[in-house]
């Protein structure tokens, strides 16, 4: 608890501005060098001041709360570090891996869970699109959601979470926690790839643990194969983001993944195996409105299977179509 005081008093000129209700994201590339990013507009340099000594304080007291020993300059030890604090996800680059000094991204994590109805409130999807959603959660279908940083995945992530009947057990696995469930029977395992606890082992060691979904807040690599896999052996129901250019993307991201896990089982076994399990697929990304910039679920797919060529073959539910 010490080390995280002590981050949070070396972060103190950012503090304010990250209690903010539209800020979303805080960037530090040095010494005096903040810039921040507000709901619907573009990042943009914020007049603050803050040290290279405060920076590199912070850096090494988060290191402390995430159990690490940094390495400052040449010394041995963590250059990256990836860190919380309640309500904020931190990335941070000490020196020589951050060539003009030390540096942080600081994220902040929604303190709310919003139902879908809410989203449709705020435009960020359709009626008709959240009761298709709805109905897929329901029916067990496994969800894959991309788009870029801050695109809203995780927001609407937790909305379709929130769908999933109360008797059903779920088990979450994150990197960095931040998907928030409001039924009682889950459990949430947050993956250590360097204290030897990937996401992959995770995934085999909750299919042990009893669940009826098996959620991964995001797919980044091989765990994907293990993901499918379980998706298909019992598991079915899962919601997964990841980042991919569109919804169909999704698929061919979803097959370089599994490939990467399983590199020895042939593409079209793959393919089947993805075409049979990734259900539906939604894009999200944040679009030129006449309010400004604004989060909206931009594609949604349904996956059909494979066609006679052994090619993914999806069918449009929603595109959306800017303002006239």
């Amino acid at each position: 608890m010490q080390s995280q005081s002590l981050a949070l008093d070396y972060l103190a000129p950012v503090m304010e501005l990250l209690r903010a209700a539209d800020v979303t994201e805080v960037m530090i590339n040095g010494a005096d060098k903040v810039f921040v990013k507000r709901y619907g507009s573009k990042k943009h340099r914020v007049d603050i001041k803050i040290s290279d000594q405060e920076i590199s304080s912070a850096i090494t007291n988060l290191a402390s709360i995430s159990f690490r020993e940094v390495g400052v300059g040449n010394a041995t030890g963590h250059k990256i570090i990836s860190a919380q604090l309640p309500g904020y996800r931190i990335e941070a680059w000490l020196s020589p891996v951050a060539v003009m000094g030390s540096c942080l991204t600081i994220r902040k994590l929604g303190s709310s869970v919003f139902t879908l109805d809410q989203l449709v409130g705020r435009g960020l999807l359709t009626e008709a699109v959240a009761a298709y959603l709805t109905n897929a959660v329901l029916e067990e279908k496994n969800i894959f959601l991309a788009g870029g940083t801050g695109s809203g995945k995780t927001t609407l992530a937790n909305s379709l979470l929130a769908v999933i009947p109360d008797d059903q057990r779920m088990i979450v696995i994150e990197t960095i926690h931040e998907l928030n469930l409001r039924q009682e029977n889950v459990v949430y395992f947050e993956a250590d790839s360097e204290q030897g606890v990937s996401v992959r082992r995770l995934i085999k060691s909750a299919m042990r643990g009893f669940p009826d979904r098996i959620i991964v807040g995001e797919v980044r690599g091989e765990e994907a194969y293990d993901l499918i896999y379980a998706a298909k052996s019992g598991h079915p129901g899962t919601v997964a983001t990841l980042h991919a250019d569109d919804a169909q993307s999704i698929l061919e991201k979803l097959e370089d993944m599994c490939i990467e896990g399983q590199p020895s089982l042939p593409l079209i076994s793959h393919r089947k195996r993805i075409a049979s399990a990734a259900h539906v697929l939604g894009f999200m990304s944040e679009v030129t409105t006449a309010k400004g910039n604004e989060l909206r679920l931009c594609e949604l797919r349904e996956v059909i299977g494979l066609d006679a060529d052994g090619n993914y073959a999806t069918k449009l539910i929603f595109g959306y179509e800017p303002d006239a």
